[in-house]
């Protein structure tokens, strides 16, 4: 089993710049340079979702979580997040 660690956003106009910006804040104080493919994933809005990778090593995900997915939970408000990898990323900060 990883560890993984979930950041989230919501609020009447959450959407991916907002959580892309707190991604940025913490790999940039990790001194983790980082990039997102473009991915599909059936849980968030198509266009709105990608691989977080570091290294050519995919790390976690980020996007805005779809409204059937919303819906199902019973979330009234959209969603934005990212997951990552804590087990990648501390091997990535060990190699630093």
């Amino acid at each position: 089993e990883n560890r993984r660690a979930c950041f989230a956003i919501t609020h009447a106009r959450a959407g991916y710049s907002d959580i892309k910006s707190v991604l940025d804040s913490l790999m940039n104080s990790l001194r983790l340079g980082y990039a997102v493919k473009s991915v599909k994933h059936s849980s968030f809005i198509s266009g709105r979702v990608g691989e977080v990778r570091v290294k050519g090593k995919t790390i976690g995900i980020i996007g805005e979580v779809h409204p059937l997915v919303l819906n199902n939970w019973g979330i009234e408000k959209p969603v934005s997040l990212f997951e990552l990898d804590l087990d990648a990323v501390m091997a990535l900060l060990e190699l630093e």
